[in-house]
């Protein structure tokens, strides 16, 4: 089995096990760091022992390895022990000056351009090539006879070229007296009819030329032989005979039906192989299949191949034009991984008719990409999706998977749905905050504060502060201060929350109230929140009441002015 070795830099990872998936799915076995390298041994130690014995090294080429100088050391190595090093470049970009020293001269793979997986196969066939045992993957293919040398021309030939003339004239007078008597002669007896006669024949005249007629031509056509009955044609020709060259013109010959093979002679061709061998005799024969075959023809044709999704694809235009979701299902079983992702990809634009939840976790088990799966069978599922159905589609995803899949369930959830089914739907994603944007038409008009609160959370800083803009717009029409104080605890941009609460604040503040919201702020924050709550401040203030306010604000004496205003 071919070998290769993955270098690529750690910020690369998660394209390096794509990568690393696509090729173990067509019998090429990978080394990758961290997953291959053995507890207990040596780091350093591994890398260069699985780069002696891989045939090929594979670079993922993107900014983060031109900036690596373990990728350096890695492709040095390689070079060093004569590997071939073959560029998969991930990222539009350049190799560095250090890694173009070693890959000047090698052949890159641009894989920058989504999906990636459309350019790897020229990959796994290069490393193939490169493999030792790649031959023996041929051993039944016939091998072309090679045809035997002429012999040596003797020094005897100049007579025959000089001989050759006169033998020509002496044989050409031969033939023409010959001819001359037989036109001469009384016509043949016609012969009794052959009990088996041939099966094709070539029309004859109907009856003789007398001899008394005839004129001779200078190129006279040779006599036909008489034209063997109909009946005794077969029905129908083999593929061989079905390829033999027309007849003449005006020769009479039975019509014929072209058999094309079945789907059961080329099994029988393809037989017990296994393996590359049977996929290449796949190959070989795609031609002599029927326009259209069955799932279970695909099925007994690729039974034991290797490359199976190759097999698969080359295959698929001769399936039928809807598969039913069981059939699928047929073709899908054991695979996993990217293989199973590319396979429904395939599979998915011939899919027949909606998909149930059920079908579609089925579908979607076990593979690589679970979340771009999904997306393409999604628009099949009911609409709407209940809020069961929807966290089952989630299950146990987090992170940016499960912002991905909620991104594409939001337009299929109930008109509404309560702060508690939200904030089910939203543990462990990541973008906390873009996710609640997506469901937030799904939430109720208004909301109480105390639901408010539960979807702030533990939030903090300009997250908080970004979900109270948003949030802002369900709440009720009046709140209290200690609410709005609740409310903005922690927010980053304090005066901008604030000022966004307080035309929802009931009537008049007290001067507590002022002190409240005020807090420990000072300068040009207090004198900005001055102006922002002057509006609801208390009619009358005494002198001690506005200095308090106003103590530590840049510009003191426009701030009491604007709270000493009706």
């Amino acid at each position: 089995m071919p070998t290769a070795f993955i270098s690529h830099a750690s910020e690369d990872h998660e394209v390096a096990e794509r990568i690393c998936d696509f090729l173990e799915q067509r019998n090429i076995r990978c080394w990758v760091a961290p997953r291959d390298v053995r507890p207990g041994h040596r780091y350093g130690e591994e890398i260069v022992t699985a780069i002696q014995e891989a045939n090929a090294v594979i670079l993922i080429l993107s900014e983060s390895a031109n900036n690596s100088k373990f990728v350096e050391r890695e492709i040095e190595r390689a070079v060093s022990y004569g590997k071939p090093t073959l560029p998969v470049r991930v990222r539009e970009v350049q190799p560095s000056r250090s890694l173009e020293l070693f890959i000047s001269d090698a052949h890159w793979i641009d894989a920058w351009k989504p999906p990636m997986e459309q350019y790897l196969d020229r990959l796994a066939d290069s490393i193939r090539s490169l493999s030792p045992d790649e031959g023996e993957a041929r051993e039944k293919l016939p091998t072309p006879r090679r045809a035997a040398p002429l012999p040596k021309r003797s020094s005897s030939g100049k007579w025959l070229i000089v001989a050759l003339p006169l033998v020509l004239c002496v044989a050409g007078g031969g033939v023409a007296v010959w001819y001359f008597n037989r036109s001469s002669a009384p016509p043949p007896t016609p012969a009794p009819p052959a009990i088996n006669p041939p099966p094709v024949a070539s029309p004859t005249l109907a009856t003789p030329i007398p001899s008394a007629t005839f004129i001779p031509s200078p190129s006279p056509a040779p006599p036909a032989e008489t034209p063997t009955p109909a009946a005794s044609l077969p029905s129908t020709l083999s593929p061989t005979a079905a390829m033999t060259s027309a007849p003449p013109e005006n020769e009479s010959v039975t019509p014929t039906v072209q058999v094309q093979p079945s789907v059961a002679e080329v099994l029988a061709i393809l037989g017990n192989a296994n393996g590359m061998a049977r996929y290449l005799a796949i190959r070989q024969n795609e031609a002599r299949l029927p326009g259209q075959i069955s799932v279970d023809d695909l099925l007994a044709l690729i039974d034991g191949t290797s490359r199976r999704s190759d097999a698969i694809e080359m295959l698929f235009p001769r399936l039928p034009a809807e598969i039913p979701v069981a059939d699928v299902m047929r073709i899908l079983d054991t695979t996993s991984g990217m293989e199973r992702y590319g396979l429904i990809r395939l599979l998915s634009q011939r899919l027949r008719g909606a998909l149930s939840v059920d079908q579609l976790l089925a579908l979607t088990s076990n593979t690589s990409r679970r979340s771009d799966a999904i997306s393409l069978l999604f628009p099949r599922l009911p609409n709407p999706l209940t809020i069961a159905e929807v966290l089952r589609i989630l299950g146990s995803t987090s992170g940016l998977e499960r912002y991905g899949l909620i991104r594409f369930c939001a337009e299929r959830l109930p008109s509404e749905i309560s702060v508690n089914q939200l904030l089910t739907l939203i543990n462990n994603t990541s973008r906390r905050n873009d996710t609640i944007q997506l469901l937030f038409p799904h939430l109720p008009n208004p909301l109480p504060v105390a639901e408010v609160l539960q979807i702030l959370g533990p939030t903090s800083g300009m997250e908080r502060y970004g979900l109270i803009q948003l949030l802002s717009q369900r709440l009720p029409g009046e709140i209290s201060v200690d609410q709005l104080l609740t409310l903005i605890n922690n927010a980053s941009r304090r005066n901008d929350a604030i000022e966004l609460l307080a035309r929802r604040l009931a009537g008049e503040l007290s001067y507590q109230e002022m002190e409240q919201l005020l807090g420990t702020t000072s300068g040009m924050e207090r004198y900005s929140l001055i102006r922002i709550l002057s509006s609801r401040a208390p009619a009358h203030l005494s002198r001690e009441e506005l200095s308090a306010l106003t103590q530590g604000s840049s510009r003191p004496e426009e701030a009491e002015k604007m709270l000493r205003q009706p």
